[in-house]
């Protein structure tokens, strides 16, 4: 069996998850940030018989700036999330939305490399990695 493994640097996960509900989310999700970042994209992982799907917001962002690459087994989406120029004479009132570099990395297991597609569509980022079919054993009768 492939896993697509995600899992915080940070211990966040902690605080919204008991301990042992951690045990089975850390087997199977790995995800590590790959350099310092200013801004950390929401993603969804999610997986079908077939492929494993990263779908990652990125409002604000052109498909020019996002570099996807994989290393061995670490899929990584590094890219800049600019800040919008402000208008003169104006100020804000409120600002929540987050600008910055950004970095994303996800430790994937076992998949089909020659097949990895990336889509961009309306500020997110959908990556569709084939899973390689699993090998059963093979069952010798004896003569």
């Amino acid at each position: 069996m492939v896993h697509l493994k995600s899992r915080p640097e940070t211990h966040l996960s902690e605080s919204f998850f008991p301990q042992s509900f951690n045990s089975v989310i850390n087997a199977l999700l790995d995800e590590r940030r790959s350099v310092a970042t200013d801004y950390m994209p929401s993603s969804d992982i999610i997986e079908t018989d077939t492929a494993y799907e990263i779908q990652m917001a990125l409002p604000g962002v052109k498909k020019e700036e996002v570099k996807i690459s994989l290393e061995g087994e670490l899929l990584k989406v590094e890219g800049e999330r600019r800040h919008f120029e402000e208008k003169v004479g104006a100020r804000f009132i409120k600002k929540e939305m987050n600008f910055g570099r950004f970095s994303r990395a996800f430790k994937i297991g076992k998949v089909d490399a020659s097949k990895i597609e990336a889509e961009f569509e309306h500020g997110v980022l959908k990556i569709t990695l084939p899973k390689i079919a699993e090998e059963k054993p093979a069952q010798i009768h004896i003569k």
